[in-house]
């Protein structure tokens, strides 16, 4: 029996199938459970890059504005429990446990892959509170993915590139066909792509929808994306959400490792961009900010990313890096990332063992008006925050 929810996790992470149950199959435990019982208004998030930040600042403007929120994002950064946040806080080890433990009471875990079993978790938990509004998170795709069980009031798409191109296609139009999957018929609609694929224009009119083009860069989508729901939430479900409120949520700041700026001179920059459009956005981001006097990376990548285009855009803005085994095995290993990097023409590579190591080299060596920049993957961010946190520099 498990105790603690370090131990629930390790048990879901070795028990559960990697296969999904199938969608309709899914959803009939989610209605055989109860669990598909909500009477609020129900967001759901999906896109390429974005959809943590437009959840967050989503959350924030509601929460200032007097309203009980459940927030469902993935992955997580520092700790489980900031999946599941109702009225922006981390539910607690004992609320997940105990939702843990009703879920593996009525199915089969082996049936269940772990998003899909810890989705269920989050549902149940939900229902206890009863919030006013519940934001939803995609976690791939969107047409099969678990949280699509529950119909979306307003469905939003921050954007579209390529990712997952296994499982969603190879070219925008499959990847948005899956990712159009969490619109809902004659309910609204929020796209921020700046060009939006044929086949999502498409379905919009099939269904149809009520479709609101949002202009706007990968900077700026998501604090416009927020704006623009809660007007609609204003205009059309008779909340009361005025200016200041906005403006308040806004002000409480983007989610962490999102170019956080954990120290100056030497600057030390964290940041998740894990797939090709999010290292394209950083790699702007950084060619904008004044010069440095040298920029210095390190980088951890896990297996089911494109490594080569995460990589690509940096090749002329870095001048050293520092690769990372990072503390799971789904990591490309440190010595592969640096083979690549040398293939792609990237300059002084080094092959650091621990993210603790290569920011320890990486302060120590760096001087005044340095730069170093942390960026591959949600867990190459989340070590060097801890390995910060820990040595007090």
């Amino acid at each position: 029996m498990q105790k603690n929810l370090n131990e629930w996790l390790n048990h879901l992470e070795q028990n559960c199938s990697p296969k999904s149950l199938g969608f309709n199959s899914f959803k009939d435990i989610v209605k055989k459970m109860g669990l598909s019982k909500f009477t609020c208004p129900i967001i759901i998030v999906g896109g390429t890059n974005g959809k943590g930040s437009t959840c967050h600042y989503l959350k924030n403007i509601l929460q200032k504005s007097g309203y009980n929120t459940a927030c469902y994002t993935s992955p997580h950064l520092l700790v489980f429990n900031e999946r599941i946040e109702i009225n922006g806080k981390n539910c607690s080890d004992i609320e997940i446990i105990n939702a843990f433990t009703k879920i593996a009471n009525n199915t089969n875990i082996k049936k269940l892959t772990y998003f899909e079993f810890i989705t269920l978790a989050a549902f149940y938990i939900f229902q206890r509170y009863l919030p006013d509004i519940m934001i939803l998170e995609v976690g791939l795709g969107g047409r099969y993915d678990p949280v699509n069980v529950l119909k979306a009031d307003i469905s939003i798409i921050t954007n579209i590139d390529l990712e997952h191109t296994e499982r969603l296609g190879n070219d925008r139009e499959q990847i948005a066909f899956e990712k159009s999957g969490i619109l809902r018929a004659n309910q609204f609609f929020i796209c921020a792509d700046k060009n939006p694929p044929k086949i999502i224009k498409k379905i919009a009119r099939q269904l149809p929808v009520k479709f609101i083009q949002i202009s706007a860069t990968a900077g700026e989508a998501p604090i416009k994306i927020a704006k623009k729901t809660a007007t609609i939430l204003q205009k059309n479900f008779n909340f009361t959400i005025n200016k200041q409120h906005v403006e308040q949520g806004i002000y409480m700041g983007k989610p962490r490792a999102r170019f956080q700026l954990l120290q100056t001179d030497p600057e030390l920059i964290i940041d998740v961009a894990h797939n090709p459009a999010g290292a394209k956005f950083l790699a702007k981001q950084l060619s904008e900010r004044t010069k440095a006097r040298k920029t210095i990376a390190i980088v951890g990548i896990l297996q089911t990313k494109d490594a080569k285009n995460i990589l690509l855009p940096f090749i002329n803005l870095i001048d050293e890096w520092y690769c990372i085994d990072l503390k799971t095995p789904k990591a490309i290993p440190s010595q592969n990332i640096l083979t690549q990097l040398r293939f792609l023409g990237g300059k002084n590579v080094h092959d650091c063992i621990t993210a603790k190591k290569a920011l320890e080299f990486t302060l120590r060596d760096a001087q005044k008006r340095d730069r170093i920049v942390v960026l591959g993957s949600f867990y190459t961010a989340a070590e060097i925050i801890n390995a910060y946190d820990e040595g007090k520099y």
